[in-house]
C-alpha cells in the first residue's frame, strides 16, 4: 500500500438521524426517508465510533507468553453529545414520551425497565466524500448527565450499542470514496 493524503477522512460534518427500530434502513447513500428524525446539532466533538471486543487469553505452564486468544464478546458504540433540546432528542437520550398537557409539554420517563430499541444513521461529509455509519438496531447503554449552569450550554451525551440480529450486520460503514473499491475489483 502507498502513502496517498488524499485517503484520510476529516469529517468536517455530518448529521445524526434516528428512527424507531424496524424503520426502512436507507440503501446506500440515500436521504433517509419517513420515519427518520435528524437530531440537530452535536458537540464539536463529532461523534465516536468503537468497535470493541472482549478476549480470554489461554496461556500454558509452560510459557510466558499467551497461546491463544478467543473473542469471547463483540461491542459496537457511537457516542456523541447532543446540542438541542427537543422532543427528538429528549425521546433518544432518556427514552419515554412527550406529551402535549395543553398550557404545557411533558417528558415523561420510560418504565423502569424499559430498553428503547433505535435505528441510527449517521453521515460523515468530508468534502466532496460522503460516509455513512449505520446500526440498524442498537440502544441507549450509558447514563445520560446533563449539567443546568449560566455559563454554558446544557448537553445530552448519548451513548448507542448496536444489538446483534440473525442475518443481519451489527453495524456497517458505506462510502462513495473510491478509496474503498475492493482489491482486485
Amino acid at each position: 500500500m502507498t502513502q496517498d493524503s488524499a485517503e484520510l477522512i476529516v469529517a468536517g460534518n455530518g448529521e445524526v438521524y434516528v428512527a424507531d427500530f424496524g424503520a426502512t434502513i436507507p440503501t446506500g447513500l440515500e436521504a433517509a426517508g419517513a420515519g427518520w428524525t435528524e437530531v440537530g446539532f452535536v458537540t464539536e466533538d463529532g461523534v465516536r465510533f468503537v468497535d470493541g471486543k472482549t478476549t480470554d487469553r489461554i496461556g500454558a505452564w509452560q510459557s510466558f507468553y499467551t497461546l491463544r486468544y478467543l473473542v469471547t464478546a463483540r461491542t459496537a458504540t457511537a457516542q456523541f453529545t447532543l446540542e438541542q433540546w427537543n422532543t427528538a432528542t429528549l425521546e433518544l437520550a432518556f427514552g419515554g414520551t412527550v406529551t402535549d398537557e395543553g398550557t404545557f409539554y411533558q417528558f415523561n420517563p420510560p418504565d423502569p425497565e424499559s430498553l428503547d430499541q433505535r435505528s441510527v444513521v449517521i453521515d460523515i461529509h468530508d468534502g466532496t466524500k460522503d460516509g455513512r455509519l449505520v446500526m440498524a438496531k442498537c440502544i441507549v447503554t450509558e447514563n445520560v448527565e446533563t449539567q443546568f449552569f449560566r455559563t454554558g450550554g446544557s448537553f445530552l451525551p448519548v451513548t448507542l450499542e448496536a444489538l446483534g440480529q440473525a442475518g443481519e450486520n451489527p453495524w456497517e460503514f458505506r462510502s462513495d470514496d473510491a478509496a474503498f473499491v475492493p482489491t482486485g475489483s
